[in-house]
């Protein structure tokens, strides 16, 4: 203690003495709090828990705020119900902060005549306490509610979240929590022991990177390093260039440009390496093995989701206004509606993995039209790189292509809509199905049907029509109206997914002289209504919002299992290939299974280097399982699907297009990567054809030369090498072009090998 009052026999004693017994003793501990405790704030004890629908109760505690304890010491009970939001969330903060009052009040005798001793009773104080005070904050409610700003002085115990019916959840404030010296000193402990592991691992990097400094050194300047990386870069694409040559080409196989497939004896398949044709294959849609199983719900569109029920999740109001809509100009509205953007997933016993994937990344080629194309459709150009927003894995024996957006511009449906056009944006808090839009008109014209779009947003919060997801149309007759807004006009859509935190739009178009509902822009913060003039978006409308409802899809279970149309093929399969329009939130998994022997297996499955079709079933029961949670799901498009699967030859054979060599050669050289080439299984040539001739002209090589290289990504055994071999052809007398001829075969269809890239060479003298 910093001060003491001192008490000696016989000495008069004042009331002062007395107050600063207690006066010394508060000052002490205020310093002790302030100097080795904590001297801003925090609380200890306090716990917030639910005792009613909407009633919160606070449990005793104090709070430490400027070296200063305050203390509350029953319990607080808060009644939220007045507070309840009417049809979103909102939050509340409960905070604490200290004063001083004067309590525990008595009566107590008063000298008032020193000579008589007469005395006079008086109601006084005998307490001064420091009081935590506890109150609630509450913020604005809203479909994404933030948190009140905590004013400075107080001190935040916890956060108190409310729906509409009660108390959805509470949260205790840890960071705001005054830390235990005994727990810090647990903590201390456990990083003592961690610094005796690791300390002297880290106290010896200096030393290591002192040496590594000292071998970078020794190796070469920066400059030279630099010149090197640019040679090496130049080079990249020009490998095994020998002095003296007059022209080269390569193809990676991962088209068909550089191959002859119309020759009548053409017969391979060029997919990320040239591998193996196919002896059977069926192709067909992803269909239902019962059309009407109850279980699912396929829209228009032909997009599958379990069944469902609909709820309301989101609605805005009340009314406050009418607006016309045909008070904005009519124009021409061109629309473009995208499409569910394709994942494709490959299976299967030929699939090994090949060198060139790698190819994809380089930016030469668009991976998105190689990979997900399809006969028959017609594929929008667009601009950026495309392989910015596609990603692949290769795993042995299984393929996965996706691209990330949800929806796409490679397959779109164009289309022009004449009339005025208004819009509003909206902030869709969590992945689900909108399944329904409910529209508020307080009167309709004669004539006018309604197109109802729902569309995507530019980076500046735009609605965009030619980014539209749904599209539907509201007949005049099907219109609802009332002058005050609380009739709805509930608009079926296909079941579209919205994902979570992006932002999307309602675009109502019309000819028709029709009134939409209006509410306060205050009600809403989350989004813009806009209108258009000359063709164009103005500014948002920042004081007013549309009307409307959203409904979404609610789940009854977390998983469904599909059957869908079994898979047959005489000889047995060995590969599956499916490509469709498919909606995989985060949340979910969609995994395809065949059954074998009686067992269900996912399509991903490999056992012992091989795939469950290893032993070439002819008939595979086939279903979808969906995993999910009650409020999102994920969808599978059957219309736009499509599913191959087949066993290759055992025998193949490339013809490549004729190369115009650009001076007469008198030597060729092939360099071909065969990658799982195993040599006791496996059998592969190569023959050239020079200035046009046909198959009876085929030049067989002077020489072959196999190099072994490091083994393949996903050899099936050590047996099976990656090999390259080169076939050099002489004496051609001044070839002026070159067809390039490959020959392969295996003795099994379950064990065969491929072609990663091929390199012609020619050389003159």
């Amino acid at each position: 203690m910093e001060k003491r009052v001192i008490f000696r026999d016989r000495q008069e004693l004042q009331a002062a003495d007395l107050t600063n017994l207690g006066e010394f003793t508060k000052t002490a501990l205020d310093h002790i709090v302030k100097d080795g405790i904590q001297d801003q704030s925090g609380w200890v004890e306090f716990s917030i828990v639910k005792t009613g629908t909407a009633e919160v109760t606070v449990k005793p505690g104090r709070i430490y705020t400027g070296g200063q304890v305050y203390v509350s010491e029953s319990d607080i009970v808060f009644d939220l119900l007045s507070e309840l939001p009417a049809v979103n969330k909102k939050w509340v903060a409960i905070v604490a902060w200290g004063s001083e009052v004067e309590t525990d009040t008595q009566p107590r005798d008063f000298l008032i005549d020193a000579t008589t001793g007469a005395t006079e009773p008086q109601a006084v104080p005998m307490q001064r306490l420091r009081r935590a005070n506890i109150n609630t904050i509450v913020g604005i409610e809203a479909a994404q509610p933030t948190k009140p700003l905590v004013p400075s002085g107080n001190v935040l115990l916890g956060w108190v979240l409310l729906n509409p019916t009660d108390v959805e959840s509470i949260s205790i404030e840890n960071k705001t929590k005054l830390p235990q010296v005994a727990r810090n000193a647990l903590r201390l402990d456990e990083l003592e022991e961690w610094r005796a592991i690791i300390g002297a691992r880290v106290d010896s990097l200096a030393a290591e990177i002192a040496k590594l400094w000292e071998a970078i050194k020794q190796s070469g300047s920066k400059h030279l390093l630099q010149s090197l990386a640019i040679d090496v870069a130049l080079l990249k694409e020009f490998t095994e260039l020998e002095e003296g040559h007059s022209d080269y080409d390569a193809d990676r196989f991962l088209d068909d440009l550089e191959s002859e497939v119309e020759d009548v004896n053409y017969l391979a398949r060029t997919e990320e390496g040239c591998r193996f044709a196919n002896e059977a294959e069926n192709e067909t849609s992803i269909q239902l093995f019962n059309p009407i199983n109850p279980d699912v719900s396929i829209s228009g569109q032909g997009v599958l989701i379990p069944k469902y029920k609909e709820v309301k999740r989101f609605h805005v109001g009340p009314f406050n206004e009418e607006l016309s809509i045909s008070q904005y100009q009519f124009a021409t509205h061109d629309c473009v509606q995208k499409t569910i953007s394709r994942k494709r997933i490959r299976y299967g016993e030929t699939l090994t993995v090949c060198t060139n994937v790698s190819w994809w990344r380089t930016g030469r080629y668009d991976p998105v039209e190689n990979v997900f194309h399809k006969d028959g459709q017609t594929w929008e150009v667009v601009g950026g790189n495309p392989q910015a927003r596609h990603s692949f894995v290769r795993l042995r024996r299984f393929w996965y292509d996706e691209y990330e957006e949800t929806y796409w511009e490679h397959i779109v449906n164009k289309y022009t809509i004449d009339g005025q056009q208004i819009a509003q944006t909206f902030l869709n808090a969590q992945d689900g199905w909108i399944t329904s839009i409910g529209l508020y008109f307080t009167r309709k014209g004669g004539t006018g049907n309604v197109e109802v779009l729902l569309t995507e947003v530019d980076d500046n919060g735009i609605p965009n029509v030619k980014k539209t997801i749904q599209r539907v149309t509201l007949n005049v007759e099907d219109i609802q109206v009332s002058a005050d807004g609380t009739v709805e006009t509930k608009v079926p859509i296909p079941h579209t997914f919205v994902s979570a935190g992006e932002r999307y739009a309602i675009v109502l178009i019309t000819g028709g002289d029709h009134y939409v509902a209006m509410a306060l822009g205050t009600q809403y913060a989350q989004g813009t209504f806009f209108y258009t003039v000359d063709g164009a978006y103005q500014q948002g409308t920042f004081n007013k919002d549309m009307m409307f409802s959203l409904y979404y899809a609610e789940f009854e279970r977390t998983r469904y299992v599909v059957d869908l149309q079994a898979m047959s093929l005489s000889g047995g399969i060995t590969d599956i290939d499916i490509m469709a329009p498919m909606v995989i939130p985060q949340s979910c998994s969609l995994v395809f299974e065949v059954q074998v022997n009686g067992v269900w297996r996912p399509l991903e499955e490999v056992t012992s280097g091989n795939t469950v079709l290893f032993g070439l079933p002819p008939l595979l029961p086939f279903r979808a399982v969906f995993n999910g949670t009650t409020t999102v799901q994920p969808g599978l498009g059957l219309a736009d699907s499509v599913l191959r699967y087949f066993r290759p030859r055992t025998t193949f054979k490339h013809i490549s297009v004729d190369y115009n060599l650009r001076s007469p050669a008198d030597t060729i050289k092939v360099v071909c990567l065969l990658e799982n080439y195993y040599e006791d299984n496996h059998d592969f040539d190569c023959v050239i054809r020079i200035n046009g001739g046909g198959q009876e002209s085929e030049i067989a090589a002077d020489a072959i030369i196999d190099r072994e290289l490091e083994p393949p990504i996903d050899a099936r055994s050590p047996d099976h090498k990656k090999i390259e071999r080169t076939f050099v052809f002489e004496d051609l007398g001044g070839a002026e072009s070159v067809r390039i001829v490959m020959n392969g075969s295996t003795t099994s269809a379950l064990d065969t090998f491929h072609v990663g890239w091929r390199v012609h060479l020619a050389f003159t003298g």
